[in-house]
């Protein structure tokens, strides 16, 4: 509920940037053709079935299998911490996902697989040929990735989940799966739907610490809990 419904609850500076965002894409969604003439220059040396690799990372099921078993493993361990850690990969890539989902169908973009034309956009449909924008397989892989790097919170974790996630985006672009803007616009959504999930766990974190408190008295020590 508070992912969905964040965008009313947005101040003006958010809204500024968000309606920036979007002249953005629209400009960029304009010129995808020259974006992605340029990309291929420069990668078409290496071979697609190298970059085919990082493809794996971006699957949908294969990272909701492996949250699920991360959960599965915490909670048999009676381990709280990786329970945890399971619960908000799936949460993630629940909602962003679901998203990306929801904006493919009523976009209905063209991918370039089958069209010259970065703006053939007909709008609602199911069919997986007009599913481009966004990319499905980098916004799995950045709400993975976000999830993983805030959560063990250290430059390391940061340079080897995202650049792993950047490699995943790389595959759609140097494969002509994707548009640039499918991609940029799938790392988005990935990437605030991983730090939604980590700034929520934080708030409950604090909520549930800010109930308990120890306290020194004459008598020694006192431990007070706030049910409100």
């Amino acid at each position: 509920g508070t992912f969905t419904t964040y965008p009313i609850r947005m101040n003006t500076t958010e809204w500024i940037s968000f309606a920036g965002a979007g002249l953005g894409t629209y400009y960029l969604v304009r010129n995808d053709d020259y974006l992605r003439g340029k990309i291929n220059t420069k990668v078409n040396k290496y071979d697609s079935k190298f970059w085919k690799i990082f493809e794996k990372y971006g699957v949908v099921q294969y990272a909701e299998f492996a949250g699920a078993v991360v959960y599965s493993v915490g909670l048999f361990s009676e381990d709280k911490n990786v329970r945890t850690l399971g619960r908000m990969i799936i949460q993630s890539l629940t909602y962003s996902g679901a998203s990306a989902m929801i904006i493919r169908m009523i976009a209905g973009r063209k991918r370039p697989t089958f069209t010259d034309d970065p703006l053939n956009f007909i709008g609602f449909t199911t069919n997986n040929s007009y599913q481009s924008f966004p990319s499905g397989h980098t916004t799995v892989a950045f709400a993975l990735s976000t999830v993983l790097a805030e959560y063990f919170d250290s430059p390391w974790s940061r340079i080897g989940f995202y650049s792993i996630a950047g490699l995943s985006a790389a595959e759609r672009l140097i494969n002509s799966e994707h548009w640039f803007t499918d991609v940029a616009l799938g790392a988005a959504l990935g990437f605030l739907g991983g730090i939604h999930v980590i700034n929520e766990e934080a708030k409950r974190n604090n909520k549930a610490a800010s109930r308990l408190s120890i306290y020194p008295d004459l008598n020694g020590i006192s431990l007070r809990y706030n049910l409100n």
